[in-house]
C-alpha cells in the first residue's frame, strides 16, 4: 500500500528515487515506471506532478545542478587556495553523475537552461579566486576553469571505460584530480607570451 504523500514531500520521493536511480544505471535509469515504483508512488501521480517524463528530466536537472551550485559556493567561502578549489570543483562536477546530466543539459536543445546564470556567476568567482592565486591572471585563470571543467565533465561521462583503455587503475582515477591540480598550482600552466 502507497503512503499518502503531500506533493512536495511527494515530488521529494521521486527526485530522490530518480537521482538514485541515475546513480545506479546512467540515463537509462530515468524509466519513470521505474521511478514511480521506486518512490512508492503511482505513475500517473508521478505524472501529474511532473507532466511528463521530460518534466520529470528537467526538475531532477534543476535540483541536481542547484546541489552542486551550493557545493561549490560553500568551497567558496571557504577560503581554499586555488588547487584545492579546482579539486573540489572537479569533485561537485563529476561526482552523483552530474556530469552525465550536465552534458545531457548542455547537448539536447529541449533541456532547461534557466539556471545559466546562476552558473556563470558561479564560475566568474571561481575565475576571480583563480586569478589571484595563479600566475597569468584573469585569462589564464579562465583557462585553468574550463581545463579543469572539461576534465571532470569527460572523466565522469567516460565512466570507467577510458581509465581502461589507457591502463589506469581505480587508485589512478581517484589521484587524477588531485594531479591535474597540483600540475596546475605548480605553475606547470604558464601564461601565455
Amino acid at each position: 500500500m502507497r503512503k499518502r504523500r503531500s506533493p512536495e514531500e511527494a515530488k521529494s520521493a521521486v527526485l530522490a528515487a530518480a537521482q538514485s536511480r541515475l546513480t545506479r544505471f546512467g540515463l537509462d535509469g530515468l524509466n519513470i515506471a521505474m521511478v514511480a515504483s521506486d518512490a512508492g508512488i503511482s505513475h500517473g501521480t508521478l505524472l501529474h506532478h511532473f507532466g511528463s517524463a521530460e518534466g520529470m528530466r528537467h526538475s531532477l536537472i534543476r535540483r541536481m545542478t542547484q546541489d552542486m551550485l551550493e557545493e561549490i559556493v560553500t568551497a567558496l567561502q571557504d577560503d581554499l587556495p586555488p588547487g584545492q578549489l579546482l579539486q573540489r570543483l572537479f569533485h561537485s562536477l563529476s561526482g552523483d553523475n552530474r556530469a552525465k546530466l550536465i552534458a545531457w543539459r548542455y547537448l539536447d536543445p529541449g533541456a532547461p537552461q534557466t539556471l545559466a546564470s546562476d552558473h556563470a556567476e558561479l564560475f566568474r568567482e571561481l575565475i576571480r579566486i583563480c586569478a589571484e592565486g595563479l600566475p597569468g591572471g584573469e585569462a589564464q585563470a579562465r583557462k585553468v576553469v574550463m581545463l579543469v571543467t572539461s576534465a571532470a565533465v569527460g572523466a565522469a561521462v567516460a565512466g570507467d571505460m577510458l581509465p581502461r583503455y589507457i591502463g589506469m587503475q581505480e587508485s589512478d582515477l581517484d589521484a587524477f584530480p588531485v594531479w591535474l591540480c597540483e600540475l596546475i598550482e605548480r605553475n606547470a600552466v604558464t601564461p601565455d607570451p
